[in-house]
């Protein structure tokens, strides 16, 4: 019996992913060599999709009442200071950098210029073995996801029908395994290859074909996350939280949250109003996943396109501005350290960072060798 156009082409899908990962893990017996240590550390990127407003979070403003806005602020443990609705985040951050210079580059809502070209560039040398990085994205009005490419791994959406995110379908090829196990005997004859770098990139593509089966290391992340929700909170935004966290310990390179949630940080209008929304579940999970990162050995960014105007518009919202913000956490990464400053009217004043600077540190903390004289923002590595 023929089998059905529908059957061919998952066919097909499925060789071609097993092509691509195979050759992903070949080339990488070599790239992995020459530009990672022993140890390739997994990262949470936690992006607050739509622009957030550094000024309502980590980089509260000193100055009159139409900048500062009704902002009140307090202080962390190290000193620094937080927008006071951020109660849980500031119970933690003295675990964490903040960096309140970093310039985004933009204004028009392009990650690229913050995290997307670096990321894409660094995220072969996470899936040198063919680990696929979860791209967690939550409900929103919109679809642009900051011009940001979700294909650098899966993608993960919100299920409506079980109300809550659910892994992807997989349709395994039939002949999957064998061509695995034919792999592994062609790998194993002639000289044996042995090297630390070698047997991360094993066990990376061990995971891959995991996830290509369908397996436990796809599935358990997901169950492993419904555990958490006491911690992350039970809804959208604290899922995809201990979501990004489950995958981290199960060893994906890249898991990317990317919380646009409903009309997202994007606030034209009402700030306040739609912060005092937006803030609470947000704040539970970032806490969550800075003490995560130190337990469980990962890295955290939390960071946006870029930022929003100092001063407040006349519809009580704050348009688009080229100031961000990083909050950085995690193993090799400085704890209580603030990088940068602004003034009284929200402008950088001191150590200014752009997006390249910022990546560069995120991966020189998680393991891989990055150029000698790449910019980096070395005094919030420990």
């Amino acid at each position: 019996m023929r089998a059905s156009n529908e059957t061919r082409q998952l066919e097909r899908m499925s060789r071609r992913s097993f092509l691509a990962i195979s050759a992903a893990g070949l080339a990488g017996v070599q790239s992995v060599q020459a530009s990672t240590k022993n140890k390739i550390m997994p990262i949470v990127i936690f992006f607050q999709g739509g622009a957030q407003s550094p000024y309502e979070f980590v980089s509260p403003i000193a100055g009159p009442n139409e900048y500062r806005g009704d902002v009140t602020s307090t202080r962390a443990k190290n000193g620094s200071l937080i927008d006071s609705r951020w109660q849980k985040t500031c119970e933690v951050l003295h675990k964490a950098s903040v960096v309140k210079s970093l310039d985004c580059g933009n204004t028009s809502h392009n990650a690229k210029y913050v995290v997307g070209d670096s990321m894409q560039k660094g995220s072969g040398k996470f899936s040198h073995g063919g680990i696929p990085h979860p791209f967690i994205e939550l409900p929103s009005i919109f679809t642009d996801r900051a011009q940001l490419d979700p294909n650098i791994g899966f993608h993960v959406q919100w299920n409506k029908e079980e109300n809550r995110f659910a892994p992807p379908p997989i349709q395994a090829d039939p002949g999957l395994r064998k061509r695995l196990e034919l792999l592994h005997v062609l790998e194993t004859r002639g000289q044996q290859l042995s090297s630390p770098a070698i047997t991360l990139m094993q066990e990376n593509r061990e995971l891959a074909f995991s996830l290509l089966l369908g397996g436990d290391k796809l599935t358990r992340p997901f169950s492993d996350a419904e555990k958490q929700l006491n911690r992350f909170g039970d809804n959208q935004i604290g899922r995809s939280a201990a979501l990004a966290s489950s995958f981290a310990q199960q060893g994906a390179g890249i898991s990317f949250v990317y919380n646009e949630q409903g009309k997202g940080w994007d606030m034209h209008t009402s700030i306040k109003d739609r912060s005092d929304e937006l803030i609470p579940p947000t704040d539970q999970a970032i806490a969550a996943l800075i003490d995560d990162a130190h337990h469980h050995g990962f890295l955290l960014l939390v960071t946006s396109e870029h930022g929003r105007t100092p001063r407040i518009n006349a519809s009580g919202g704050r348009d688009h501005h080229n100031v961000g913000y990083a909050v950085l956490a995690g193993p090799g990464i400085a704890q209580g350290k603030t990088y940068g400053d602004i003034d009284s009217y929200g402008e950088i004043t001191q150590d200014m960072v752009k997006g390249d600077a910022l990546m560069n540190t995120l991966y020189d903390a998680s393991g891989i060798d990055i150029l000698p004289n790449a910019k980096k923002i070395r005094a919030v590595l420990s």
